[in-house]
């Protein structure tokens, strides 16, 4: 098991990967971006990249359902139908 100051680094770097990689999203490398709000944006972005939740950049399972829940609904229900199939014909 890792301890608390490997797993502080690994995230620290981490986070320093995500800070370089995501210098140019949003338009961070612009020469329009005001200086003042640049690491405060930046900041922004590496914890959360997209710029909207829309249904088609935001969380799928937020707009079509968790699947593991419907599965599970689905297989009880089968299992409910198996059950009462069963009982019925012994």
């Amino acid at each position: 098991m890792a301890t608390k100051s490997s797993r502080r680094a690994l995230r620290r770097h981490h986070r320093e990967r995500l800070l370089k990689s995501r210098n140019h999203y949003w338009s961070m490398g612009s020469p329009g971006v005001d200086p003042r709000d640049a690491d405060k944006r930046q900041g922004r972005v590496t914890r959360t990249p997209c710029l909207c939740s829309c249904r088609g950049c935001g969380n799928p399972r937020r707009y079509e359902g968790n699947a593991a829940t419907a599965r599970t609904r689905a297989e009880i229900r089968c299992l409910l139908t198996m059950n009462e199939d069963m009982g019925a014909g012994g």
